[in-house]
């Protein structure tokens, strides 16, 4: 989502854990190493390869491995955290996530990251403990905290949220997105009319079909016309959009009328369509991970950390 639009679609695992959490990179290494150190990063690295190559089930028997004998390496504790996201077993990762917190307290790095692995289960209160956590030791990064925004939404601090988003227009005022988490907010504390007097300017982001949502909250759009424009079979340049892009775009497109259709109180047709992009199984894909947990929300499976909501927004 937002500023990291690009990487999610060419290096989603990379995005997911080194760009996004500015978690260190896995395969760095010190100018001098011991031998077992050597033994150490060339298992990170292996695993690595073999996760880029889609090998992810492999690069995990791999690290388990590895750790058994090896417990003390961080490097390749945070790539087996990758990798349960790659795979969809966020509850897999947060036994890593929290030692890695616990054995660097004051690390804004790693709270994002435990945070980021709470969320993705569910856990949103506890997830949005850490993201205040990681801003509490890092003020640097509370503009850009876009994720922080969405937990505020699934546990009613809606204003909060919107705040949230405001801030997040100094990092990228083009980011449709925003605006849209931005106007679900809104329209949840104070009703869809003062969601749209609010709602921030269009900006030129290129990733289809986000200006049709934009104007469909703006209630100058349909459904109809976000859906339309999965049909096409080329770029607005006249290229033929390759499989990932065109995946994409029905991601895009059934997430956020998954969204539209939440705030408007139509559960059932909320639920079709966050169903249809949780099937396009994008992990670790952070907003992949928002879809899921969406739709759980909705069919009441986060209580008692979050209740469903009871309605849509008001007018």
């Amino acid at each position: 989502m937002f500023a990291l639009r690009l990487l999610k679609v060419v290096l989603p695992a990379v995005a997911c854990l080194v760009v996004v959490l500015g978690v260190r990179t896995v395969l760095a290494q010190a100018p001098e190493q011991h031998p077992g150190e050597q033994e150490q990063s060339s298992t990170a690295d292996q695993a690595a390869r073999l996760l880029r190559s889609g090998k992810a089930k492999e690069a995990l028997a791999q690290l388990d491995r590895h750790l058994k004998q090896n417990p003390q390496d961080e490097a390749a504790r945070r790539l087996r955290i990758r990798v349960y996201l790659t795979l969809a077993q966020p509850e897999r990762a947060e036994a890593d996530a929290r030692h890695l917190a616990a054995r660097h307290p004051r690390d804004a790095d790693y709270a994002d990251l435990l945070g980021t692995v709470l969320f993705h289960q569910g856990k949103v209160k506890q997830a949005l403990e850490q993201f205040d956590r990681a801003i509490e030791l890092d003020l640097q990064r509370r503009a850009g905290h876009w994720q922080r925004g969405i937990a505020c939404y699934y546990v009613g601090r809606y204003d909060e949220g919107a705040g949230q988003f405001k801030l997040y227009l100094k990092v990228d005022a083009a980011d449709v997105e925003n605006a849209v988490w931005h106007y679900l907010c809104v329209a949840r504390a104070h009703g869809h009319r003062e969601a749209r007097r609010r709602l921030f300017p269009l900006g030129r982001d290129p990733r289809v079909p986000l200006q049709e949502v934009y104007h469909l909250l703006a209630g100058r759009g349909t459904p109809e016309q976000v859906l339309a424009r999965l049909e096409e079979k080329t770029d607005r340049r006249g290229r033929p959009l390759s499989a990932p892009q065109r995946l994409l775009r029905r991601f895009y497109a059934h997430l956020y009328l998954g969204l539209y259709y939440e705030v408007h109180g139509q559960f059932r047709q909320a639920e079709k369509h966050l169903e249809q992009a949780v099937q396009c199984r994008l992990a670790p894909h952070y907003m992949w991970y928002v879809a899921r947990v969406h739709r759980d929300w909705l069919q009441g499976k986060l209580k008692p950390e979050v209740a469903p909501p009871q309605g849509g927004a008001p007018p």
